[in-house]
């Protein structure tokens, strides 16, 4: 599991999951923003993704190789 709190501006590349993780990413805090997240499965990689503490939906964008 991967926890980003508070943090801006962050790309991760060619994520691929092997298997179901839940949850795979944990987006915290309201200062959070512009988070890019790309890779094959990136359909499936949304379902993975928790949103807490005050982290909105809008500060990720997901997209495919």
């Amino acid at each position: 599991q991967m926890i980003i709190l508070n943090s801006r501006n962050i790309k991760l590349d060619n994520i691929s999951l092997s298997g179901p993780a839940k949850p795979l990413i944990s987006i915290l805090g309201p200062r959070t923003a512009n988070i890019k997240i790309s890779g094959q499965n990136s359909e499936m990689i949304k379902k993975y993704v928790d949103f807490e503490n005050g982290a909105k939906p809008g500060s990720l964008s997901i997209s495919k190789n």
